[in-house]
């Protein structure tokens, strides 16, 4: 799935909006956080930490972090306890920053609170 960019995405409508109390905003750290419920041992479909956009003459940074996540099926129960039923399921974060302005969309992500 190499072949994954940011013009494939198509998005919720809950954006969340941030003024950052200083002037650098971490976005590795917000990537982290809410990345945290990875599956585990796999790889991030995609992986981009602040890269400069420019729309309509005004430059924006962005991060997109893209990425597996299992999730408990809870509508199966089993008598084994051995037994576990998951689904594997996409989640994404994006973060995009201009000034000291933050928005923030994600899906099935950890909470970045």
């Amino acid at each position: 799935m190499s072949n994954l960019d940011i013009s494939m995405l198509s998005l919720t409508k809950n954006t969340y909006f941030y003024r950052a109390k200083d002037h650098d905003i971490n976005h590795v750290e917000i990537l982290d956080c809410a990345s945290r419920n990875c599956q585990e041992g796999k790889e991030f479909l995609i992986n981009t930490v602040k890269e400069n956009i420019e729309i309509n003459e005004k430059s924006y940074l962005y991060s997109l972090r893209i990425f597996p996540s299992e999730r408990t099926v809870y509508f199966i129960n089993s008598q084994d306890k051995e037994v576990k039923f998951s689904d594997i399921i996409h989640a994404y974060i994006i973060l995009i920053e201009r000034d000291d302005f933050l928005a923030v969309l994600s899906k099935s992500c950890s909470s970045i609170i």
